[in-house]
């Protein structure tokens, strides 16, 4: 009886399996992947109503009447959605070492570590909560960074929403502590290893060519000591 039971489950489950492929990636993201619901807190929730109000001003808070019958109310509650994929096809979620991504907005490109992704019933597509990193300028650093496909950032205080298909990949990164590269607060390392063009860049500059690089740097910029003893 156990067995059969069990061999009915497993045809359930393929079933399922397979109305979820014949779907798009929305449908199969809140049908396959969907987490508990939650209450969000006010900050969270103020930040939710602006982003979907910036996409449709229908939108409107359901702790405010009255309002009109064809109004699209956001309410107080939301699923949090396990992880979801970028458009480059790589893995993101809030949890480490998937929650440094790259998110396209308007042709422009920022970093992000994310902190929550949801859900919202009657919308198709899941959004992202965001704490935005800032990229750190340095002269002398620069050129190295851009060789081997790094960007230092530091972690800002605001969260802002994005929609999950802004994110186009994740980044491997390195938290380094302050006063790490001369900088006064803690940053992170982030690396396009992981990223559509990471094969290319590793068969371009392989381990022992950075090597070479960093000691070619050293090269030039220390000072030459004679070693010769003979006049002493």
């Amino acid at each position: 009886m156990a067995q059969i039971i069990m061999r009915q489950f497993c045809h359930l489950q393929q079933l399922l399996w397979k109305y979820l492929s014949n779907n798009n990636t929305a449908i199969k993201t809140t049908q396959h992947n969907i987490g508990q619901l939650f209450q969000v807190n006010n900050s969270t929730y103020d930040n939710l109503l602006v982003f979907y109000q910036s996409q449709d001003p229908n939108w409107t808070d359901y702790q405010v009447l009255p309002r009109l019958d064809d109004a699209l109310v956001l309410r107080g509650f939301a699923h949090k959605v396990g992880s979801l994929y970028g458009k480059e096809g790589m893995q993101y979620s809030k949890k480490t070492p998937n929650n440094m991504v790259k998110i396209e907005v308007d042709g422009q490109y920022i970093w992000g570590k994310v902190l929550h992704i949801l859900h919202v019933e009657d919308c198709a597509e899941a959004v992202v909560m965001v704490r935005r990193q800032k990229e750190v300028k340095d002269e002398a650093l620069d050129m190295i960074f851009k060789q081997v496909r790094t960007v230092q950032v530091i972690e800002q205080t605001r969260t802002k929403f994005f929609s999950a298909l802004t994110v186009i990949s994740t980044h491997t990164h390195r938290c380094l502590p302050v006063w790490t590269l001369g900088f006064k607060s803690p940053s992170v390392l982030l690396t396009d290893v992981n990223s559509r063009w990471g094969e290319e860049w590793k068969e371009a500059f392989g381990p022992q060519d950075t090597d070479d690089m960093y000691a070619q740097v050293g090269q030039d910029d220390g000072m030459e000591v004679d070693t010769d003893l003979s006049m002493t």
